[in-house]
């Protein structure tokens, strides 16, 4: 039997790489200068004047723990809105949603997958990257 060392390591990376974390843009306004993400300030309810940035979206299934994701997610949020100069993030509803994360893997030149359950629980949290202005 021959083996295949590319496939293999290939397919431990793969499987290292399933549970990340990962975010999205979705640009509604003008980008400013990046600011820290320390200053982008979370909220839940609308401050009374700011300007939209964009829609950001960040997913974390890194560990089993719903908790410790979520709070992957919302750090992973807050960087990039802050690489968007927003100095706030305004929450959008959680859905609350859960799902166990998977993975099946075809190696090159096989017909036989390889499943394998996932590092841990899908969180995905959203919001506007807003700049709130003075007030």
């Amino acid at each position: 039997m021959k083996t295949h060392v590319p496939a293999i390591l290939s397919i431990a990376v793969f499987a290292v790489l399933a549970g990340c974390t990962t975010s999205d843009v979705i640009m509604t306004g003008l980008a400013r200068s990046p600011v820290s993400p320390e200053l982008a300030r979370m909220y839940l309810r609308p401050p009374e004047k700011f300007e939209s940035i964009g829609l950001v979206t960040a997913s974390s299934n890194s560990t089993p723990i719903r908790s410790t994701n979520k709070q992957s997610a919302l750090t992973e949020l807050r960087n990039k809105a802050a690489a968007l100069g927003a100095n706030g993030i305004l929450l959008l509803q959680d859905d609350g949603s859960v799902a166990s994360v998977g993975t099946v893997i075809v190696p090159p030149g096989s017909s036989v997958g390889i499943a394998t359950s996932g590092r841990g629980t899908l969180v995905e949290v959203k919001g506007e990257a807003i700049y709130v202005q003075a007030q």
